[in-house]
């Protein structure tokens, strides 16, 4: 807390400044438990328009890394126990944001916004701490999706309040007395940007050539694309622009409306694999009613050979991959969600800490380019074979033309010809009857 020894209060950049540093001249620090006697002002306290809250990230030299895309700045008050604060207190503060680019403390601090805000909290004496003051819920101050300065400050001042009460505390309306304001910030590591764009530089060519060789080949052997291949290619297509690393851009310069293209990009690829799978799924079903059958045929006889009710053994490990893709998605989507608002959630379930999330996100990331990687292998046609006599073929003798007199023991006036079974076609994309499919062998064949 820093004392302001101006009359009237600053706003934007033409303002004063305070950070806390010892050897800041331009910051009196003002303790809230011991009072402060100053002239000039009523009651020999220093006017509530002059307590500037300053809060300065990272403290110390080092600053932030270009590679932490994101910071959260989250204000907690400390409230003291002799008064009970209202139900939905109001509080109206002003916050400034700014930035130093260098670890020289003495240096102008750079403007970057600034708000005037009302903001209503939620206080109760569950919450205490060291059985002499309790917390109120927490009051987002400023959210950066770029960090591409060193530190940042942030002044608060707070109005509207009924000045300071007989123990030297300032004193709210609804509050009560405020023993201490602090401030807790929430940053992302650097080796998680680093990691996933290393794994997004990676992906990007393989998937799209994998793209590139399936659509190639299904217009080649295939011609037009059906609907499951369509949804396929948009689904490969929506993850190659996932893959496409442009978090390397904020390396560059400030760019915070990157968040919005990468959670469209999230969105759209969640809408296109779900897209996918529900044409998947619904290739083999033709009705309601069969649907529950068909899929208790499927786990009772997965281990035998040859196609069952259209399906072969392959169709089904990439239902199985498909179903867990879906289950993996939709976990991936709510811890997102709570992590990124853990501190809503604190009312309702206490302290809410989700650990290595982090590794879980990366790893749901590498699952959806290998499942669509294995998809674009297996629904991709494969290029016609010539015909080649195999192990199953039999030798036919005919006559040969002209030789009819010919000794049949010696072989003479006939002719071996190689007969091979009839190839089984496989159709992977189209229902077929297992009958249909079935190896037999010409009835001509001895």
């Amino acid at each position: 807390m820093c004392q302001d020894q101006q009359q009237n209060r600053a706003t934007g950049s033409s303002g004063t400044w305070f950070w806390p540093d010892p050897h800041n001249s331009k910051c009196r620090t003002v303790r809230s438990s011991q009072t402060r006697k100053t002239k000039g002002h009523t009651n020999g306290y220093a006017s509530q328009s002059h307590i500037v809250f300053a809060f300065e990230t990272p403290p110390g030299k080092e600053g932030y890394s270009r590679w932490q895309s994101s910071l959260i700045a989250l204000l907690r008050l400390r409230l003291t126990n002799d008064s009970q604060p209202d139900s939905g207190a109001v509080i109206n503060h002003e916050a400034r944001l700014g930035y130093i680019t260098s670890s020289e403390k003495a240096k102008e601090i750079d403007y970057i916004a600034s708000n005037e805000q009302e903001r209503r909290l939620l206080c109760h004496s569950t919450h205490q701490f060291q059985q002499e003051t309790y917390d109120c819920s927490p009051v987002v101050i400023a959210v950066l999706y770029s960090l591409h300065h060193d530190h940042y400050i942030i002044n608060i001042r707070l109005f509207h309040s009924s000045g300071k009460n007989g123990q030297g505390r300032l004193h709210f309306d609804g509050l009560g007395g405020i023993e201490d304001m602090y401030m807790t910030f929430i940053t992302q590591t650097a080796e998680y940007t680093k990691v996933r764009m290393s794994l997004q530089t990676m992906f990007f060519p393989v998937v799209a050539a994998m793209l590139l060789r399936f659509s190639t080949l299904v217009r080649q052997y295939w011609g037009p694309m059906n609907f499951l291949q369509w949804a396929l290619a948009v689904l490969a297509g929506i993850l190659t622009i996932l893959n496409c690393p442009l978090e390397c851009l904020n390396l560059i310069a400030d760019f915070e409306w990157l968040i919005m293209i990468d959670d469209f990009r999230y969105c759209l690829f969640r809408i296109a694999f779900l897209n996918f799978f529900h044409t998947l799924t619904d290739l083999h079903h033709k009705n309601n009613e069969q649907r529950a059958k068909a899929i208790l045929e499927i786990m009772a006889k997965t281990s035998m050979n040859g196609r069952i009710f259209g399906i072969n053994e392959r169709e089904i490990i990439l239902l199985v991959l498909a179903w867990l893709c879906v289950f993996v998605t939709a976990f991936e989507f709510v811890i997102r969600r709570l992590h990124d608002a853990m501190w809503i959630w604190e009312d309702c379930f206490g302290l809410l800490e989700i650990e290595h999330t982090s590794a879980f996100l990366l790893g749901v990331y590498c699952f959806w380019n290998v499942i669509t990687c294995l998809l674009l292998i297996v629904f991709a046609p494969s290029p016609p074979r010539a015909p080649q006599p195999d192990l199953g073929s039999v030798m036919r003798l005919t006559p040969s033309p002209g030789h009819q007199g010919a000794n049949p023991e010696n072989g003479g006036g006939q002719r071996g010809e190689l007969v091979p079974r009839r190839s089984m076609r496989r159709y992977p994309l189209l229902r077929q009857n297992a009958v249909d499919d079935a190896v037999t062998e010409d009835p001509d064949e001895v």
